[in-house]
């Protein structure tokens, strides 16, 4: 093999590897960015049947209503964090049963008042130690505050976040869910 040949070789691997690297950057980002737009409000309630979790969240500190400009979108607290494979792959998926809920199945006839019941399995606490990852320190100092998590804390218990907060994130949920069953009603009697 003549030295040239070695070169040549040695540029070929460095500019595929340099190309791959192009590649592979690019599709993250590629997919960063679809994660994020899909993952707010307006992608969310194109589905119409999300429009009053919609509205009630805009009520909500969590959806921007506090002095601070904070505003959590939907996948914020709806997909597990700490994970991206598995933040990915449940985005997926829960992004294909939507959809396939919203265009073959009656979106309209499932009891969302019922399903707030099983708030646990569409919230992670992954989501609410993202943004509250200071709570234990900062409650320490605060019986009133600190007491009520201290089992949390502890590991002693296997209770989520929403168990006990069970009106994060939706402010009034149980009025628009009514409101928007009557209008579906309506709707469906003309």
């Amino acid at each position: 093999m003549t030295r040239g040949s070695k070169w040549r070789k040695v540029l070929y691997v460095v500019g595929g590897l340099f190309l791959l690297g192009i590649v592979v950057i690019s599709s993250w980002i590629v997919v960063n960015m679809t994660l994020e737009w899909t993952g707010a409000a307006p992608f969310c309630t194109s589905c119409h049947v999300m429009e009053p979790m919609a509205k009630a969240h805009a009520e909500n500190v969590h959806g921007g209503n506090n002095p601070y400009g904070i505003h959590a979108q939907c996948t914020d607290c709806h997909l597990p964090h700490g994970n991206p494979v598995k933040e990915l792959a449940t985005k997926s998926w829960l992004g294909i049963r939507d959809v396939a809920v919203n265009f073959f199945g009656d979106p309209e006839s499932i009891d969302w008042e019922a399903r707030r019941k099983e708030r646990e399995k569409f919230v992670y606490d992954s989501a609410c130690l993202r943004c509250h990852m200071t709570l234990e320190d900062a409650t320490m100092g605060n019986p009133r505050a600190f007491l009520p998590h201290r089992a949390y804390f502890m590991g002693e218990t296997k209770v989520k976040c929403v168990r006990c907060h069970p009106h994060v994130g939706h402010t009034n949920l149980g009025l628009y869910l009514k409101e928007a069953k009557k209008e579906w009603e309506e709707a469906k009697a003309k």
